[in-house]
């Protein structure tokens, strides 16, 4: 049976940090955590994470001092990423609950809001994006921050026409001395919707290299372009305070990442 990706406990949850600890490095997206800190640092908390998975960034803010609201639909991710506390002070600051970026209700307001590594692309329209927008909105403190980050759309890889193989995304060593093998597969891309549905096949061996079992997920995301994004922006009563092209202050470049850094227009 095929699942959404990290919805449930299973290989994709469990082989998580150790295949991102991988493939972030020499990316668009290395240096987000510092990236965040250093914004919170600026503007305080407490801080809203929505996507927070297991951790990554959520626990460096809590070790900085900030009070986090880490949110996220996954049950399975909630519960990998609360056994990772590094002390009792950093796990007193956070609180983890279940939320959707999509419809985001979290009664209070926050002078800062994070939509880390690529959660606000799991939203499939447009109408659900300016749903999400006008909502976290919302949410902002006076003179308060939203960062959303996205991938920058390579035409060429996002090609309909594109050849759909496997392809692989490493093999990971787990706590319990098992490995991870896990392969990529394209199912689709729709230009039109600017969509694409990808399958992770994720393949766990013992010590002697013998299969003990397979798992499929399934991913969805939509990819926005920024000219396209800042309108959905002006849309939703925000304002552009800056665009980044990484994490590390690069300006918009063709292909790699965006990383918005918004404000209320009123504000």
């Amino acid at each position: 049976m095929t699942r959404r990706l990290c919805a449930e406990e299973g290989l994709s949850v469990r082989s998580y940090d150790a295949a991102h600890a991988a493939l972030i490095p020499q990316t668009p997206v290395e240096g987000d955590v510092a990236f965040y800190v250093d914004l919170a640092r600026r503007l305080g908390g407490p801080i809203a994470e929505f996507g927070c998975g297991t951790g990554r960034v959520t626990w460096p803010l809590a070790e900085a001092g900030f009070e986090v609201v880490a949110v996220d639909l996954s049950a399975a991710m909630r519960k990998a990423a609360a056994v990772k506390a590094p002390d009792a002070q950093a796990a007193e600051r956070v609180t983890f609950c279940s939320g959707d970026v999509a419809q985001p209700d979290l009664g209070r307001l926050f002078p800062l809001i994070l939509v880390t590594f690529r959660t606000w692309q799991v939203l499939l329209t447009t109408v659900a994006q300016r749903a999400s927008l006008t909502a976290l909105r919302e949410h902002l403190a006076p003179d308060g921050r939203l960062v959303i980050d996205l991938f920058d759309p390579r035409l060429d890889l996002l090609a309909p026409t594109r050849d759909s193989v496997n392809e692989s995304c490493g093999t990971y060593a787990l706590p319990s001395g098992t490995t991870v093998e896990i392969w990529n597969k394209r199912m689709s891309t729709n230009p039109l919707r600017q969509v694409i549905e990808e399958r992770f096949i994720f393949i766990e061996r013992d010590a002697d290299g013998t299969e003990i079992r397979r798992e499929t997920d399934r991913l969805a995301l939509r990819w926005t372009y920024r000219q396209e994004m800042r309108h959905l922006v002006e849309l939703c009563g925000l304002v552009v305070e800056a665009e980044y092209g990484d994490f590390k202050g690069a300006p918009p470049t063709y292909g790699r990442e965006q990383v918005w850094v918004l404000r209320a227009a009123s504000a």
